[in-house]
């Protein structure tokens, strides 16, 4: 039998398997050990536990473990050490978007592009990893729907100091009234409040899809998911798996991009993402 762990800022899920079976499933608290790294660890040891006592099982029962851990690509030292003595079995570690690399592509190459409040590629290619993007709202994380967010802000503050805006903007203007009455809640929105909160903004398209200024911003993010992808696969067929709401939902940004790939001369095969849990089957 089998364990794999997927362990996020907000949640840890465990799941028990018999060959590629799911058996059983367990969730516990957050397991990003760069926000607390004894906590996270200690989450991920208690959804094992619980699935191994549930389930009757022991660790001589369980062939493998995989744990994917948000964050864990900078602390991979630390947390083999660290999990060396508690899990009894064998086991392997790594980052969630590593994890669900590996279940996507069976451990094969492949590109695995996450397009929601941030964005980054991981791609995989001719054995290797290399990581594109990521690096985080204030130097980057182009096409995410954070960088959506913030551009739509940046053009209402344009549209408050100099009474400008660009294509069909004044019709968001009431909505975004009524969404920031005052300076001090976009301050607020953009300074204080978690990201995902100038993330949402990009959900606009959904009440405003006729809108050319949307469209022009969507576009341009479907430009930049090209170019990061662009950038590490030479070969003419290029296969990727998406995860996030920012070009699986967004018709405009998917086919922004695939109009860049192919007048790049690419063929795109588009696959379905798998959870970081499945990774133990490849592993």
């Amino acid at each position: 039998m089998k364990i794999g762990i997927d362990a996020g800022g907000t949640k840890t899920t465990g799941i028990l398997y018999k060959q590629t079976q799911k058996v059983d499933e367990y969730t516990g608290e957050m397991g990003n050990p760069i926000v607390n790294f004894d906590l996270a660890v200690s989450n991920v040891m208690q959804v094992i536990e619980t699935l191994l006592s549930k389930n009757r099982l022991s660790y001589s029962d369980i062939s493998s473990i995989s744990i994917g851990m948000a964050g864990a690509g900078t602390l991979l030292s630390e947390l083999n050490a660290t999990f060396k003595h508690k899990i009894q079995c064998r086991f392997t570690v790594d980052s969630d978007l590593k994890m669900s690399h590996i279940a996507t592509f069976k451990n094969n190459d492949g590109n695995l592009f996450i397009a929601g409040t941030g964005s980054s590629l991981l791609s995989r290619q001719k054995g290797q990893f290399v990581q594109k993007g990521g690096w985080g709202h204030i130097l980057g994380d182009e096409g995410s729907g954070y960088w959506l967010g913030k551009e739509i802000l940046k053009a209402y503050i344009h549209y408050i100091d100099f009474s400008e805006s660009p294509l069909d903007f004044m019709e968001l203007v009431p909505t975004l009234k009524e969404r920031f009455p005052d300076r001090s809640s976009i301050i607020q929105t953009v300074y204080s409040k978690p990201k995902t909160e100038v993330a949402k903004l990009a959900t606009l398209y959904t009440s405003f899809e006729g809108n050319q200024f949307l469209q022009s911003l969507a576009i341009q993010a479907g430009r930049d998911i090209a170019k990061t992808l662009l950038s590490c696969n030479e070969d003419t067929d290029v296969v990727v798996a998406f995860e996030g709401s920012v070009i699986q939902k967004n018709a405009f940004v998917f086919n922004s991009f695939i109009n860049e790939m192919k007048s790049a001369k690419k063929n795109v095969q588009v696959v379905s993402s798998r959870p970081a849990n499945e990774s133990v089957f490849y592993l």
